[in-house]
């Protein structure tokens, strides 16, 4: 059965350790969660308490993602380096997907020898074509997993329908959805306080099968927000 829960990238805007982001989390009882890096440095400087793993097992689902600033995934040092710590951190939190921005990966070859569950994922227009068949021919070459966020396909397409295209093209090799809204003035807020809400709760509502995490970001009322956003999306599923 898919699950529901948030990235910790819904708390950047709060300065508190990764742990306590997972905790503060974990007090929703939710039953996904995906664990976000923006930089390298993030990545490697973090090392998950005994109490976080202990936490981290009562989720039904877990995905990390990899870093998207300041990073580029090729065959050199730096990129051997983050590829080890996110080996390391799949084990200690048991983490069922990596996700993986296309526009900084230099070489997938090097990644596609490696046994650890890549996900790619669709971005906006400004960064990587949303072309469809760009990910018909990664999934034809590669053996990774995907993830279809959902705002960034309306970013490019109000209609919604090259997100049920990209749907469709990631088929079976779908993994799990990224879902937030956005208004005229930013994207990636909680669908509930969105402009475009009823586009993306109709998507949702036929989309039910994956696995979906919350990327809207909030910065204040924070349980309350939170709350009210799991509340909302769960109603669709």
């Amino acid at each position: 059965m898919a699950s529901i829960g948030f990235t910790t990238g819904a708390l950047y805007k709060l300065n508190i350790p990764m742990d306590e982001k997972i905790k503060l989390l974990h007090s929703l009882g939710m039953e996904a969660i995906e664990l976000s890096f923006a930089t390298p440095r993030e990545l490697l400087g973090y090392k998950p308490s005994v109490e976080t793993q202990n936490l981290m097992k009562t989720f039904r689902y877990v995905s990390i993602h990899a870093p998207w600033k300041n990073v580029g995934y090729s065959t050199g040092q730096k990129t051997g380096k983050i590829l080890q710590k996110l080996e390391y951190l799949c084990q200690k939190v048991r983490a069922k997907g990596i996700v993986l921005h296309p526009d900084i990966v230099l070489d997938f070859q090097r990644l596609a020898r490696l046994k650890l569950p890549f996900l790619v994922e669709n971005l906006d227009k400004k960064k990587y074509s949303n072309d469809p068949r760009q990910f018909e021919a990664l999934k034809e070459k590669y053996e990774f997993g995907f993830v279809l966020d959902i705002q960034h396909a309306y970013n490019q397409d109000p209609s919604m329908e090259l997100a049920e295209k990209l749907f469709q093209v990631m088929g079976d090799k779908l993994r799990q959805l990224h879902v937030s809204g956005g208004t005229t003035s930013g994207a990636h807020l909680p669908v509930h306080l969105s402009e475009n809400k009823a586009n993306l709760e109709e998507f949702l509502s036929e989309h039910n099968k994956v696995h979906w995490i919350l990327e809207g970001a909030v910065e204040k009322d924070i349980l309350a927000t939170l709350k009210n956003e799991l509340e909302f999306v769960k109603k669709l599923k």
